[in-house]
């Protein structure tokens, strides 16, 4: 009898132990497994997360909830931690990762918001929620650095940092017009008309009939001495209203500019130097010859991506993209550009012959082709024998008594002012003069 009841009363313990853990784990679970509003919005229009349904992690729940709470506090340290930790015990618990961009980006790390968007679109299949978090970020973004960027100059910070500013801008929102014509002017004022006019174009691909922006790229090019530039870009314009002015203005300086055009590309300055590096031309090539003047073909988006590891913050950064974009100068097998390296004449002879099959191929007729080069130091098998053929055909470039090309030398500033403006001059026979 008494073994019966020791045995009943043990059976209780053990029945009234597993209902108080039943219970204790019930009430744990019902403070995590409940409906949390969006802690970003106290309207009463705001959306609900069913935490139940988004992961089959207690751990995680219970660190999302902890991640929402801290959110409702601004207390944004806490809420990276709650948020990272909810992703340690379930990768893919998207709505965790969505909530970390958004506290990411309350911290002003722009970049590692956008980044954590992308990896929630691996997760998720509500593309458009993530998409429009990710419009509102950027747009967020480019504001924070624009307005750096003018604090900075404002204080009489170094224009090193409002730079950094405006290119971290860039990045988040390549086509932001403001953004853009800043970059322009900033240029402008350390004396680097070559990039300026990058900047000055893009916000025209934008936006075409921007007069204050056609007048301060006219008046680039007149710095430049790039005259035919500024000729064509005023004759595009006479359509647009409000330029009359500036086209009264600009157009005697223009033509006069115009009588001396062969040697405009003094202006460049390089013609005292002894070798031209990698990057000068690039800055030469774009300048003189851009893509939306002339028809230049990109190298198709399903190509092998070509990554210059070695540019970033380089002088003629943008110029060297843009190069490379088109296919026209690529980086090594390293993944190296080497922008200050000297040009070769081989290099020279490859470019201007990617822009004679863009710009004149009419040029390069059958009668040309059959024209016989004798040239030594350069085997047909050469990468680029076709190329250095035809720029020889065309005199833009020549071999000496021996009949070689030296096709590793570099060249002298004056040397490629001399072949590029014959080059100018042979696809724009109407835009010289005697």
């Amino acid at each position: 009898m008494q073994r019966e009841q020791a045995f009943l009363n043990n059976f209780h313990r053990v029945i009234s132990i597993m209902l108080f853990l039943i219970i204790g784990l019930t009430v744990f679970t019902g403070c995590v497994a409940r409906l949390i509003r969006d802690p970003w919005d106290k309207t009463s229009r705001a959306r609900y997360y069913d935490v139940n349904r988004l992961t089959g992690s207690v751990q995680a729940r219970f660190s999302f909830s902890q991640g929402c709470s801290a959110v409702e506090r601004a207390d944004y340290y806490q809420a990276v931690q709650s948020f990272r930790d909810a992703l340690e015990h379930d990768p893919a618990f998207w709505e965790a990762q969505y909530e970390l961009s958004r506290v990411q980006a309350a911290c002003n790390d722009y970049q590692a918001a956008l980044e954590n968007l992308e990896l929630t679109l691996m997760n998720t299949t509500d593309l458009e929620l993530i998409r429009s978090e990710s419009e509102r970020i950027r747009t967020k973004a480019v504001d924070y650095y624009y307005n750096q960027a003018q604090s900075e100059l404002e204080r009489g910070g170094t224009r090193s940092h409002a730079e950094s500013y405006l290119k971290q801008a860039l990045e988040v929102g390549p086509e932001d017009i403001r953004v853009l014509q800043a970059l322009g002017e900033h240029y402008l004022s350390l004396e680097k008309p070559f990039l300026a006019v990058h900047f000055f174009r893009k916000i025209l691909e934008i936006e075409p009939d921007r007069v204050s922006v056609i007048e301060k790229l006219i008046e680039t090019y007149v710095q430049l001495k790039d005259y035919s530039s500024a000729r064509l870009l005023l004759e595009k314009c006479q359509e647009y209203p409000g330029v009359a002015d500036t086209i009264n203005r600009l157009e005697k300086i223009i033509e006069q500019g115009l009588l001396f055009e062969p040697q405009s590309m003094g202006s460049l300055n390089i013609e005292h130097e002894q070798q031209v590096s990698r990057g000068q031309i690039c800055a030469l090539i774009v300048a003189l010859f851009e893509p939306d003047q002339y028809s230049w073909k990109s190298v198709p988006d399903g190509a092998h991506p070509f990554i210059a590891l070695d540019i970033k913050g380089h002088w003629a950064e943008e110029y060297i993209k843009e190069m490379i974009k088109y296919g026209i100068m690529l980086p090594y097998s390293n993944h190296t550009f080497k922008p200050d390296a000297s040009i070769v004449r081989y290099e020279l002879a490859s470019i201007l012959n990617y822009c004679l099959i863009n710009i004149a191929p009419e040029l390069l007729d059958e009668k040309l082709a059959k024209k016989d080069i004798l040239v030594r130091d350069v085997s047909p098998r050469h990468a680029h024998y076709q190329a250095i053929r035809n720029i020889l055909v065309l005199e833009l470039m020549k071999v000496d008594r021996q009949s070689d090309f030296r096709p590793y030398e570099t060249l002298s500033g004056l040397e490629v002012i001399r072949i590029i403006n014959k080059f100018k001059s042979i696809i724009n026979p109407g835009n010289t003069r005697d």
